[in-house]
């Protein structure tokens, strides 16, 4: 990539503990492959589950902010579009599992 962008991704979150142990290994470790300035921002939709723990307990790197209430999917990505510091914006669901090399493609 000659051209290299910064990119914030944002992942909105409702109860997705189990996704995020599964799949957000695979979009950090594509992110930092890819060897651009980015921040991770999760927006929590208030989860029920144990998806904020899971996030503060094993990437206090990354931004988590919490919706009051429930707002559903449109209102939480807003959320974390408003949130994010970088030129490029990168929605990515939960249930995703980006290859090692994905930026590079882009």
């Amino acid at each position: 990539m000659a051209n290299k962008k910064s990119v914030s991704i944002i992942i909105p979150n409702y109860n997705g503990d189990k996704l995020l142990k599964e799949y957000l290994p695979y979009a950090i470790d594509a992110i930092e492959n890819a060897e651009i300035i980015y921040e991770l921002i999760i927006v929590d939709d208030r989860s029920t589950d144990d998806s904020v723990v899971f996030i503060n307990e094993n990437y206090p790197s990354v931004k988590l902010i919490l919706n009051p209430e429930n707002k559903g999917f449109s209102y939480t990505c807003n959320r974390g579009i408003e949130a994010a510091q970088y030129e490029l914006i990168f929605l990515l669901n939960s249930d995703v599992k980006l290859t090692l090399d994905y930026f590079s493609h882009q």
